[in-house]
């Protein structure tokens, strides 16, 4: 059996790595002057949601119902999607400058909503609790996580110098409009 900090580190970031809430960061960190606030507001909340799956491990699917969690991420995305539109449609089409703002509870407050029942924190649960070692099993969720949303953050920010700051804001609105769509397919999984 593997260590559980390598288990962890290599199951949370494979995990995470094509997971919608890294895209998300990708489109914060295209979006501010602050990318250190994005990746450590990320790496927070993902550091409370984690926490907090390892120590309750696989009971956490016993207190909330997935279709409420699902419906009410669905229409935070779908709403977040909406005005980022309304707002790119009503800038003109310049080169992209990053916002000012607060790109740390911006981050952190997204990606609690977003992380709230998905597959890193249900799998860094299990993980949890099938080894029984939550520092060990913690310290490798946040290596993986650290190194997801920095190669989102830092490397985002090389892309938005080459792209008009309105074109990433209707793209990020599309991706949040989408995030929030396919939340609601899990209330559409046991219908079929």
């Amino acid at each position: 059996m593997l260590n559980p900090l390598l288990t962890a580190a290599l199951f949370i970031f494979l995990s995470e790595v094509v997971d919608k809430t890294q895209l998300v960061i990708l489109a914060l960190g295209l979006a501010t002057r602050k990318p250190v606030q994005v990746f450590l507001g990320a790496l927070s909340a993902h550091a409370l949601m984690d926490a907090f799956a390892i120590i309750i491990g696989a009971k956490l699917g016993t207190v909330l119902p997935l279709d409420i969690v699902a419906f009410v991420i669905g229409v935070l995305f779908i709403l977040l999607g909406l005005v980022t539109l309304i707002k790119a449609f009503r800038e003109p089409m310049t080169a992209a400058r990053p916002k000012k703002g607060p790109a740390f509870f911006t981050a952190f407050l997204l990606i609690l909503v977003s992380e709230f029942g998905d597959k890193t924190q249900i799998t860094a649960g299990l993980l949890g609790a099938a080894y029984g070692r939550f520092a060990l099993v913690f310290a490798g969720t946040m290596l993986a996580l650290a190194l997801a949303i920095g190669l989102n953050v830092f490397l985002g920010r090389l892309v938005a110098k080459r792209i008009p700051r309105k074109a990433v804001n209707i793209a990020t609105g599309i991706l949040f409009v989408l995030f929030g769509f396919l939340s609601f397919r899990i209330l559409l999984l046991p219908m079929t």
